[in-house]
């Protein structure tokens, strides 16, 4: 199997295995696909099997003995990996039909398929055929299904294996009518009985994409492979250039990770810069609670990025993975201000020609990224300077807009950038006793990978506002800039991070902020927060 699988689609130890596939060993191959594999199975019946026969008792006691807020279920978009069973009584309102990948099964692949894909000349669909529901009584399969759950107490649905409606077209109008058919089917299901909560996975093609109306999560990457070492590099990667264009017409998902895993802290820091949701596979009681802490507030919300992380654009041509030299940025945009995340991915990469991930011959070096404020798109500071705060090296600094910032990563390794502008307090003296010179910038929670997420209004027509989630200012500490220690406030400004009187620094309890402005009881400077954006900034992506 290894020359198979390292070999062209159209080379002759793969035409002999072909060969051998469908005329000696077909009967043992399914055997093994049925015994050691989900791929040959279909789906027999919509409700729960022998594992899960009382699933609301089952949803009810997870949600009451561990707290669950939302219990979702896996299922295809078929039904299941090989679509539903026309034998079974279960299935005959239906009617289902058996329908192949090809008009003419097994050679009749196109060689695009066949170069991405050889072994699906000898899967268990191209042997047996895809067990398909006709697009007439498709609505009704998925009515069914999704009532059922929500019966259940299930809240939504992660919708799978989407890419392989797009093969069973013949007879039906092509490709892009059946899944049109089959997606807007699930959708209008998941609308009305599970409040449209629902995961799109394996659903890149066109006709997929292109079909979503109200649905609007979509898997971006490959899955988190937790024994492929060579994997977690190129996962990122490709998450993050397919979210440049998937973005535009879905939120990607960047999928989830292990806490503990030797890759988890490069994966938590694509997570907080990528604008997805941020949701672990951890085995019970294994766990890193201290990285957690750094992307979940005690309540279980998370400081996610408002737009999807894109790459900057001095990497959009460049080869992060296998060039030697380049760090893959990426770019996003908080309430107020935006956040770079730089990872070292240098090493590995998928290689097409063998199918798999491909391990570098030499250990991968450290590479040298470049930050600078301007690599978050669309941000502007009035003042036309920007306060940047490094979350591994805990490093805070003051730049121009095309002033960089040099950080070395080793392997694996990334950092995160905050980036806020500064701005110019009217009505307060600077340091030099000049009217109007003082400026302030918050920061956020500088524990968080993601700090300035934590910035939700900033408010500057009658002094100083920070404003953040009421749980997060009474348990986290704060922090923000200032061009001048403040003169009074409930603590002294010798205590203050980095400051000192009359100094420059940055300041660590929101209430030293505040009392740069000499005010008090200012609108929006504690909780309550609907996310609306007040003062000089627009909405990010204005």
């Amino acid at each position: 199997s290894a020359v198979i699988e390292k070999s062209d689609y159209d080379s002759t130890s793969v035409k002999i295995w072909r060969w051998l596939t469908h005329n000696v060993i077909k009967q043992p191959l399914m055997k093994y696909f049925a015994e050691a594999t989900d791929w040959s199975k279909r789906l027999t019946s919509i409700l729960p099997n022998d594992k899960f026969m009382q699933l609301s008792t089952l949803v009810r006691e997870l949600k009451s003995d561990y707290g669950l807020k939302y219990t979702y279920c896996w299922h295809a978009l078929t039904g299941y990996w090989l679509g539903v069973d026309p034998n079974s009584p279960g299935m005959a309102r239906y009617k289902p039909v058996i329908q192949y990948p090809c008009i003419n099964p097994h050679f009749d692949y196109t060689p695009g398929v066949l170069s991405a894909e050889p072994t699906m000349a000898w899967n268990p669909s191209s042997f047996v055929g895809v067990g398909m529901i006709p697009p007439e009584h498709i609505q009704a399969f998925f009515n069914e299904l999704h009532q059922s759950l929500h019966d259940a107490g299930i809240e939504g649905v992660k919708c799978d294996a989407q890419a392989a409606i797009t093969m069973l077209g013949a007879g039906y109008g092509g490709g892009p009518k059946i899944t049109r058919a089959y997606i807007h089917a699930m959708e209008n299901s998941v609308a009305e009985h599970l409040d449209g909560n629902c995961i799109n996975c394996m659903c890149h093609p066109t006709e997929n994409i292109y079909s979503f109306q109200k649905t609007a999560v979509a898997r971006a990457s490959d899955d988190f492979y937790p024994r492929e070492p060579a994997s977690h590099t190129v996962h990122i990667l490709n998450v993050v250039y397919n979210t440049l264009f998937l973005g535009e017409i879905v939120h990607p998902d960047w999928d989830m990770f292990q806490s503990e895993h030797p890759a988890a802290r490069l994966h938590a820091a694509a997570r907080a810069v990528g604008g997805c949701a941020v949701y672990t596979s951890d085995r019970p009681d294994v766990h890193d609670f201290t990285l957690l802490r750094k992307l979940v507030l005690p309540d279980g919300a998370v400081l996610r990025a408002r737009l999807p992380g894109r790459p900057t654009r001095d990497c959009l041509f460049a080869d992060p993975a296998t060039d030697g030299k380049t760090g893959l940025k990426v770019w996003n945009r908080n309430f107020h201000g935006g956040v770079i995340g730089a990872f070292n991915l240098q090493g590995a990469c998928w290689d097409r020609s063998i199918r798999n991930f491909r391990e570098p011959e030499e250990p991968p070096p450290a590479v040298t990224v470049q930050f600078k404020p301007a690599d978050v798109e669309g941000l502007v500071s009035e003042t036309g300077k920007y306060v940047t705060w490094q979350h591994e090296a805990a490093s805070l600094r003051v730049l121009e807009r095309h002033e960089e910032v040099s950080v070395e990563l080793p392997p694996q390794g990334s950092e995160v950038l905050t980036v806020m502008p500064l701005y110019a307090l009217k009505g307060v003296k600077g340091k030099g006793g000049e009217q109007d010179g003082a400026v302030w910038s918050p920061l956020g929670l500088p524990a968080m990978i993601n700090s300035g997420g934590a910035v939700l209004r900033v408010q500057l027509d009658q002094g100083v506002g920070l404003s953040l989630k009421e749980i997060v200012s009474s348990v986290r500490k704060t922090l923000s800039y200032a061009a001048a220690a403040p003169t009074e406030g409930p603590l002294d400004p010798s205590d203050l991070l980095g400051a000192t009187p009359g100094g420059e620094g940055a300041l660590d309890s929101l209430e030293a902020a505040l009392s740069l402005s000499g005010l008090s009881g200012i609108p929006g400077a504690s909780g309550g927060v609907d996310g609306q954006i007040d003062g000089q900034m627009g909405a990010p992506g204005a």
